[in-house]
């Protein structure tokens, strides 16, 4: 080898060297050393990546920084190119790639070798971000999962969803590690379920080989954990998972977590953990709106192949008040009366409003099994609509009072079999024609989408979802 030469090699090591100094060496690690190949010749440096992507977006973070310690170390202001080559990493994989600078024989490398962390198959990953129908009580969380996964600097690092079962916390978890893994090839992404971090560090330990787990969750850039609550009660593993936190909170990595309650609500949930949490966003899911089902079982519909009307939809949301996990149910079932009992003339992908009332048959009400008090429609229409029963009783005209008086009737008439006067006598008024009125107003104003705000400020809600909680509550299905 010419003293040229070794002097070309003693520049390439020293900017990786230089590099690794500035950068610290688990940021170097993490966008460097697996994806870069530095080769100094005739004045510049040549650093070599897989695709235009990792040129663009290194180039952008940290070309001041390259610039600057080849002019340090190269003692000249010196030019930089970024070359694609994709042909020099696909040995052995993207993940595996380690830097060109070899290291003299007398520094040996003591690190362990970094294995890659993937996100999984894509059969794990099966939802997108793209795919999640938005409505009113999904729509802040899913604009924050959509800028943890994709914002380059978001202020966002720590990002906690919670929620009743078949809200779309996992559709949401799911879609943040795809997205975030699409469009940063070279993360390192790890998606698991509460009960699986806990398996696995159990298995490390008796293994003994705790080193190797604190590795696969500690050196990522995205850690999502779906049904964390199972981590209540778990001392030991609690302890392992803070640590954990912290570590990638120290990193610069975020965190994504979802579970069935609020962080203060998980039983037995450490409060150091309970802490991170609350220094992020903390986002809850609710059931979804009349309009967001519509729209959920027309998607689920198309996807199955089937057929119909907008009325079909319609009626399906309208019988299933409860998670998209329910409407899923509810489509599966109309689809396999659809194609085992096709209507007469019809395909076996047609579906009427007839076949989805017997295919259905009433799933919402039967829930109960024991007829329906007036006195429960009049506590849950209050609950929903946010007065008392005093004041329903009273002669107040009030617009959310007037409100739970119709609601009252119009549940009652639709969940019981009280008469109208009944129903008058047990909300206080002397004539039923009152009821009459108020029913069939409320039905008007159900058809015409008005909606009413149950607080102060608080945005309008649409009166049929307001009935179609009420009917949920009555039914067992509220949260």
């Amino acid at each position: 080898m010419t003293n040229t030469q070794q002097g070309v090699g003693t520049i390439d090591r020293r900017v990786h060297q230089r590099l690794e100094r500035e950068l610290g060496a688990t940021r170097f690690e993490r966008y460097f050393e697996r994806h870069t190949r530095l080769a100094f010749a005739n004045g510049s440096l040549c650093v070599s990546v897989p695709s235009a992507f990792h040129a663009d977006w290194l180039d952008r973070r940290f070309g001041r920084d390259v610039r600057a310690a080849l002019s340090a170390e190269a003692g000249v202001t010196a030019h930089v190119r970024w070359d694609v080559d994709p042909e020099a990493f696909e040995q052995g994989g993207v993940e595996d790639a380690v830097t060109t600078a070899p290291k003299p024989s007398s520094e040996p490398d003591s690190r362990p070798a970094r294995k890659p962390l993937r996100a999984g198959t894509p059969m794990r990953l099966r939802h997108s971000l793209d795919a999640f129908i938005v409505g009113p009580s999904s729509r802040l969380a899913h604009r924050a999962a959509t800028q943890v996964a994709e914002a380059e600097d978001s202020p966002i690092s720590v990002l906690f969803l919670h929620g009743p079962c078949g809200v779309g916390k996992t559709h949401l978890l799911q879609g943040i590690a795809k997205r975030f893994t699409e469009s940063r090839p070279w993360a390192r992404v790890r998606y698991v379920s509460g009960e699986a971090f806990a398996n696995q560090y159990i298995a490390s330990v008796q293994a003994g080989n705790i080193d190797a787990f604190r590795e696969r969750y500690r050196g990522v850039d995205l850690l999502c954990i779906d049904d964390v609550h199972f981590l209540g009660g778990k001392v030991k593993t609690q302890s392992e998972f803070l640590h954990t936190f912290e570590a990638l909170d120290l990193e610069g990595a975020r965190v994504v977590l979802a579970s069935d309650g609020h962080p203060k609500r998980i039983e037995d949930l450490h409060e150091g953990i309970v802490s991170r949490c609350l220094s992020g966003m903390v986002v809850r899911l609710e059931r979804p709106d009349r309009a967001t089902r519509v729209a959920i079982v027309r998607t689920l519909l198309a996807k199955r192949g089937l057929i119909g009307e907008d009325s079909v939809s319609d009626e399906i949301a309208a019988e299933i008040t409860g998670s998209v996990r329910e409407l899923e149910g509810a489509v599966k079932r109309v689809e396999a009366y659809a194609r085992l009992l096709p209507t007469e003339g019809a395909g076996p992908e047609r579906v009427t409003v007839a076949l989805v009332r017997r295919a259905l048959g009433g799933s919402a009400r039967s829930v109960r099994t024991r007829p329906i008090r007036l006195d429960e429609v009049l506590d849950a229409s209050c609950t929903e609509v946010g007065v008392t029963r005093e004041e329903v009783m009273s002669p107040s005209r009030h617009q959310r009072v007037v409100l739970a008086r119709g609601m009252v009737g119009l549940v009652a008439r639709a969940m019981t079999s009280h008469s109208y006067p009944e129903i008058a006598r047990g909300i206080g008024r002397k004539n039923h024609s009152t009821v009459i009125t108020a029913c069939r107003r409320l039905e008007k104003q159900m058809e015409a989408g008005q909606g009413v705000s149950l607080a102060p400020g608080a945005e309008a809600t649409p009166i049929t979802d307001v009935f179609d909680r009420v009917k949920a509550r009555l039914s067992g299905e509220a949260a």
